[in-house]
């Protein structure tokens, strides 16, 4: 299952608020397809802005954290195989933020998408460095039975964020952790093909937060037209979830609402308690 990350669609609307719409920026690939969203901000009939998207998505290094008292691999795969059933995308949908809950963005510009096997795809071919392609796939959720994506339209900002809900079965989560993990200890930088043609980005470390059961930051730098696209992922793993939280901002540092992922990371893991 090839999917978008949600930062890779951006939304415009003509003034106000940027309500959701359906624009879908360039991204960077598996060997596979794209996919773009079904949901109601993909019918709202908004006016794609595609001068707005003109600058390349990336992925870096990163740090990590594996939270506190984890145990090792062996012993941290046996236990996950003993988990709960693994959550359904409307288990993973209702845990997602809803209107009123999130002060930074405009009201109603949340919108949630639904992964399926239905819409439309578009194929790219995987990036150069197989190490850099796991990064990618892990943190878009690819390969999860069950993911939602979720993209918040910040109040003073045109740039918006976005985050990526997936859920795996018993140790799979924790497996998928660890070659995203593994990824980033090699992946410093790659060259792909997306919707404007051929981009090159570099790789950065990040101080990852002390979160759910494992965490990774990394961060993108991605220079185009004499501008440099940045980009901030913030990847938690709770329990059989994988969370990846993710900003974008131009020639400045982006970061994603600290709160914001305190609050879906506690949630998350309240769910997975019951």
């Amino acid at each position: 299952m090839a999917v978008y990350h949600p930062v890779d669609r951006l939304k415009i609307s003509s003034g106000g608020p940027m309500y959701p719409g359906a624009i879908l920026c360039p991204s960077f690939q598996r060997g596979g397809s794209m996919r773009t969203g079904t949901g109601s901000a993909a019918r709202s009939g908004v006016t794609a802005m595609v001068g707005a998207c003109a600058l390349v998505l990336g992925v870096s290094a990163c740090g990590a954290h594996q939270g506190s008292g984890t145990p090792d691999r062996t012993a941290r795969t046996k236990s996950s195989a003993k988990a709960a059933r693994p959550l359904s995308t409307a288990d993973l949908k209702a845990l997602t933020f809803h209107d009123g809950e999130v002060p930074q963005a405009w009201e109603g510009a949340i919108d949630v998408t639904v992964r399926d096997d239905t819409a439309d795809t578009d194929t790219f071919p995987p990036v150069s460095d197989p190490d850099c392609q796991h990064i990618l796939d892990v943190s878009r959720g690819e390969n999860a039975p069950a993911a939602v994506d979720q993209i918040f339209n910040w109040k003073g900002d045109i740039n918006p964020g976005g985050s990526t809900l997936a859920a795996y079965k018993g140790a799979d989560a924790e497996q998928a952790f660890d070659r995203l993990r593994d990824g980033l200890k090699s992946c410093r930088s790659f060259s792909g093909t997306g919707y404007v043609g051929k981009y090159h980005a570099k790789l950065f470390p990040d101080s990852p937060p002390h979160l759910g059961d494992q965490a990774v930051s990394f961060r993108i730098e991605n220079p185009m037209d004499g501008r440099v696209r940045n980009d901030q992922y913030v990847v938690v793993r709770v329990g059989t979830i994988i969370a990846t939280f993710s900003a974008v901002n131009v020639n400045k540092p982006a970061s994603f609402p600290s709160a914001l992922i305190k609050k879906q990371v506690t949630r998350l893991r309240n769910a997975q308690r019951t």
